[in-house]
Order: structure tokens, then sequence, then C-alpha cells
């Protein structure tokens, strides 16, 4: 009996025996995961690394991005320092004026609305720069310059006894009827010979009565004597 039902189931058997052996295999290699210590891989010291170059980065790299703040900030104020110029007298509009650089005498003038009709323009040097915190006084007519407002310009100097130094008026102006000829060669576009004219033709005047007189020295034309006017005086 048993002989044939081996027979008869011989393959189910063999199938059955082979699944079991499968289910046996499968569930040591089960039992063999379940029971084993997993190995832990320990990323905290990696990742604190990471962490400790960044802020050892970002320390390092702070001061020098506030240095260059600094001297970017630094630079902008120095470039961009206000020239402030106080203007009194013989203006349209006497008051405190703000300059991005130091002015000319002329722009000066020009922000304080023009001089006065009684303002005598041979006074003043046009062309003279105004520094910060200086006074600009704009005299009317003859009226002396108080010596604390010194007209900008040309440094007023004294003779010497050996008769050298610069003839100036008290504006700071040279002065045309007292000038030698090496005070009037410091004038632009005045040479020795131009010089030595300026004083023939004072002398046969007898003094110039006003700047324009310049007109009758020999070849001096009207733009030498544009760039004269503003530095010469007749007191």
């Amino acid at each position: 009996m048993l002989n044939l039902f081996l027979t008869r189931y011989k393959n189910q058997i063999k199938i059955a025996g082979g699944l079991l052996i499968v289910i046996l295999v499968l569930g040591f290699w089960w039992f063999q995961q379940q029971t084993a210590t997993p190995k832990q891989v320990d990323l905290a010291p990696a990742d604190e690394a990471v962490k400790t170059s960044q802020v050892s980065q970002s320390a390092s790299s702070k001061p020098v991005e506030q240095i260059k703040s600094q001297t970017a900030v630094s630079a902008d104020n120095s470039a961009g320092q206000a020239v402030v110029v106080d203007v009194k007298g013989g203006v349209r509009r006497p008051d405190v004026y703000t300059f991005k650089k130091a002015p000319l005498v002329k722009e000066v003038l020009t922000k304080a609305g023009g001089t006065l009709p009684d303002v005598r323009l041979d006074r003043l040097n046009l062309a003279a720069e105004v520094q910060n915190g200086q006074v600009l006084f704009v005299p009317l007519g003859d009226e002396e310059i108080p010596s604390e407002y010194p007209l900008p310009g040309k440094e007023i100097s004294t003779p010497t006894q050996n008769g050298g130094g610069t003839q100036t008026s008290a504006s700071g102006l040279i002065s045309l009827n007292s000038a030698t000829e090496t005070d009037l060669q410091t004038l632009p576009g005045i040479g020795a010979k131009r010089a030595a004219d300026i004083i023939a033709q004072r002398d046969s005047m007898g003094g110039f009565q006003t700047v324009e007189d310049l007109k009758k020295v020999s070849g001096l034309g009207d733009k030498t004597l544009e760039k004269l006017a503003p530095l010469v005086s007749v007191p």
C-alpha cells in the first residue's frame, strides 16, 4: 500500500520536498538577519566637522567683510565731503551755501544770486578758490574790507626795504599804479616787454584811472584784459 502511494505521488512528494527545503533555507536566513547585531555608522563627527568648518569660515570672513564695508564707507564720505561757504556783503542773497567741492569766487557769487550794482568786480579775484568754512565778504564800491574776512586770491605782501615784494592793494589785488615790472610779470599773459609797456603808459598818463585804461597799452587786447581784470586794481 505504501509503495503504491509513493509510486503514485512520487512527483508531488519531490515538489513538496523541494519547497520544504527552500522554506527552511529562507527561514534560517531570516533568523540570522534578526539575531545579528546591526553595524551602526556614526555620522555625528562628520556633521560636526562640517559645522565647525562653516563656523570657522564665517568667523574668518566676517572681519574682512567689515573692513571692506568700512573702507567703502570711508571712501564715500571722503569723496562726498561738502564745502560750506558763508557769503556776506554785496550779494543778492547773503547766506551759507554748500558745494560738492571747493568752488571759485565766481561760482559762489552766482549761487548767491549775483552781486549788487555797487560792487566793483575789479576788486574781486573771480578765479580764486574758496575753502571750506571760509567767509566771502563782498565789498560795496570802495568799502573797506574787514581784516578778519580777507578776499580769496593773492596774498597781501608788504614791500621790503630794498624795494622787493609784490605791490598789492588792501584787497590783495596787484595795484596797477604802484606795481613794478616784476610784479606785473606775475600776471597771466604779461611778459617783460608787456610789463614795461604798462609802466610806460602809466607814466605817460600820470597813473591809471580805471582798469579799462589798460586797453591803451599797445598790444594788450580785450582777451588779455578779461584775464587781468579780476587780478588787478586801481586804488
